[in-house]
């Protein structure tokens, strides 16, 4: 009889439907109100980076900049494809990583740059100081 009980009770909590409230972090991920505040946080987010960064236009194979350098900016490809690599002692490229548009990269840990990055085909990227973002 206790165990009837304890079923009982369970089940009626699984199937009670989630409450909206006014936070959206406790609001339904599917709900209009959690939607619209994440759109929302989002828009904020990319205003504070505009007027932040500049563009830059790259021609194909151009480089943007190399393993080892200051790593003073980082970057957001808007069109076009760059790939980040490193040279090995011999000579060969070893290929990092395929970097296409609405992807930022740069963001390294050290004050250098770990990779080097060359435009694959035209590109434009916007270039953003790391001081003053990150």
């Amino acid at each position: 009889m206790t165990m009837l009980a304890i079923t009982q009770r369970t089940n009626s909590a699984r199937t009670m439907p989630p409450v909206a409230n006014k936070d959206s972090r406790l609001a339904p991920p599917h709900s209009a109100l959690a939607q619209q505040s994440r759109s929302e946080r989002n828009g904020r987010d990319i205003d504070a980076l505009k007027g932040a960064g500049a563009p830059i236009h790259l021609t194909r194979d151009r480089l943007l900049f190399q393993e080892g350098e200051d790593a003073s900016y980082f970057y957001k490809v808007v069109s076009g494809a760059i790939r980040t690599y490193r040279m090995m002692a011999d000579g060969r490229r070893q290929i990092a990583d395929f970097i296409l548009p609405y992807d930022f990269f740069g963001f390294d840990s050290t004050d250098s740059y770990g990779f080097s990055a060359e435009a694959i085909t035209d590109t434009t990227v916007i270039r953003y100081p790391r001081h003053s973002v990150l």
